[in-house]
């Protein structure tokens, strides 16, 4: 664990210096865990973020499982399920590390390989967990989509696509329905 990247301050050091100001290095790297339940389990754990270093190994691993697999990744990309099947292989690799044993969260619950084994359904419910935690603990807390995200989304859409909608988290789609609502047309039928 880098020394940046403290689960808890050290009560001793905090101790030491009373008198002083808490540096914000202190606080680095500290981990919210909040409990979950596996979806259609009665399996409790814990959640956390990913650190920058994990979110780009997972994305990195997905890459590379993705190519193996012979799906075309950069410009190709567009090809029918390739995005989907991308989402899934990322929050895979990403839940993987992001679920945690509730007793000790320094330990995750499952292997790659065992989440690997779940349906796309229950892994995109705890990939739309995951979205809203790091949602509500953005500390710049953006009430704009990306045009990536707003892509995303009018595209998943239009597909019908209520699972990869789900992955965008209920943050980001709610964003989505306040900004690109309009007052519905009026149905009133005149009377005479």
């Amino acid at each position: 664990m880098s020394r940046l990247r403290p689960t808890v301050p050290d009560p001793r050091a905090t101790e030491a210096r009373s008198g002083e100001v808490r540096q914000l290095a202190d606080f680095l790297g500290s981990r919210v865990h909040v409990d979950i339940v596996v979806p259609r389990t009665q399996i409790p754990a814990k959640m956390r973020l990913l650190s920058r270093r994990e979110e780009f190994e997972a994305k990195s691993e997905a890459r590379t499982a993705m190519l193996d697999a012979g799906y075309p990744l950069g410009g190709e990309s567009r090809e029918f399920g390739t995005a989907e099947q991308w989402l899934v292989e990322v929050a895979v690799r990403m839940v993987a590390v992001a679920v945690r044993e509730p007793t000790n969260p320094e330990r995750a619950l499952a292997s790659i390989d065992d989440w690997r084994d779940c349906d796309d359904n229950q892994i995109l419910a705890l990939w739309s967990e995951y979205c809203d935690l790091a949602a509500r603990l953005d500390p710049v807390g953006s009430n704009k989509l990306t045009d990536q995200e707003l892509d995303g989304i009018i595209a998943s859409a239009k597909k019908k696509d209520v699972d990869l909608l789900m992955a965008f988290g209920s943050r980001r789609l709610a964003l989505f329905a306040i900004t690109s609502a309009s007052p519905p047309a009026s149905s009133e039928t005149p009377t005479s």
